[in-house]
């Protein structure tokens, strides 16, 4: 093995668990106790006995008829765009009043400084307030 592949395996698992965890290292029994919970007593003369309630069992529902799929779609569906978004989230909730009141914000100002839409909202949610 190569000097670079090995810090790379340093890097990526971390100094304690560095070298490589062959055969030498432990039986194919062996447990390192790194987040598994035990499956058994160790006993006096060094062997396991297995518990069975000790073994996690993992409890999966029955999916016949389930009308979700397994994976997640990437596409999305049209009106998400963010200006959509933001007209039907934040816009209408604040009401007429908020309507009004940047609007009049936007013909006092026009010739003085130029508002973003976000920043005469929080103007005229402030006012209100």
């Amino acid at each position: 093995m190569g000097v670079l592949s090995t810090l790379m395996r340093g890097l990526i698992r971390g100094a304690d668990r560095m070298s490589e965890f062959t055969s030498k290292r432990g039986s194919r029994t062996h447990n390192k106790g790194r987040g598994v919970r035990p499956t058994g007593l160790r006993l006096s003369s060094r062997k396991v006995l297995y518990i069975r309630t000790m073994i996690p069992e993992f409890v999966v529902p029955h999916l016949e008829g389930f009308k979700l799929k397994p994976y997640i779609s990437y596409r999305s569906l049209k009106g998400t765009d963010a200006l959509h978004i933001f007209i039907h989230i934040v816009f209408i909730s604040f009401g007429e009043a908020i309507k009004d009141r940047t609007y009049r914000l936007l013909s006092r100002q026009k010739a003085h400084f130029s508002f973003s839409v976000i920043e005469l909202l929080l103007k005229a949610d402030s006012i209100h307030s």
